[in-house]
């Protein structure tokens, strides 16, 4: 069956077709609203302290004290994939005026940002450099700041050092051989002072 352009029903037909093809592609080529600066940033610093948990509690958010990042090659993969992610967007509020409080906060978000992806991957401080855990493993945090009372705090630290042996296994998976003398010697100095203090602890 042909159709002739002076047949009404060909020329609706050809009219309903331009006109999906246009909505079609309007909608491809629409781009995404983006949340606002202050909404993307509040979650931006929430799900970054979820993975970072000694981070967070020394901010002062004692819901995670006791704990410990997820150092398996698994938790480490996921942090790299969604820093790239969150940056990719981050940059888009450039293309959008904000204020200037909200450019500097901006700004900086992307040099932490930055920063992360740096150790994680370019210098892959996790498989080489095993001082890329040990600010994580320090204890002082709860046995030196009066941030609340001292049994609250042991309790805290009990949690934090049951997690110690899983740590140190993924640690121990993750480094990489040969390590450079000069990481090695740094290394039995600050996780050897670690160690022999938490030996110390009363039982």
């Amino acid at each position: 069956m042909t159709y002739s352009l002076r047949n009404p029903i060909a020329k609706k037909f050809l009219l309903l077709l331009a006109l999906f093809l246009l909505l079609t592609g309007q909608t491809v080529i629409a781009k995404p609203k983006l949340p606002a600066w202050d909404v993307f940033a509040s979650q931006f610093i929430e799900t970054y302290l979820i993975q970072h948990p000694p981070f967070a509690a020394n901010a002062g958010r004692h819901e995670f004290d006791g704990k410990l990042p997820d150092w398996s090659p698994a938790g480490l993969k996921k942090e790299s994939q969604w820093l790239k992610a969150e940056r990719k967007m981050a940059v888009k509020y450039r293309e959008i005026t904000l204020k200037a409080s909200e450019r500097f906060e901006s700004n900086y978000l992307l040099a932490l940002i930055d920063k992360d992806l740096f150790w994680l991957n370019s210098t892959q401080a996790p498989y080489k450099n095993p001082m890329f855990y040990s600010g994580a493993l320090d204890p002082n945090f709860y046995v030196n700041h009066s941030y609340a009372p001292i049994e609250q705090r042991m309790r805290a630290f009990i949690d934090f050092a049951r997690q110690i042996p899983k740590a140190t296994a993924q640690i121990q998976a993750n480094l990489k051989l040969p390590l450079p003398r000069t990481y090695i010697d740094m290394s039995k100095t600050v996780f050897g002072g670690l160690a022999n203090f938490t030996n110390r602890m009363p039982s």
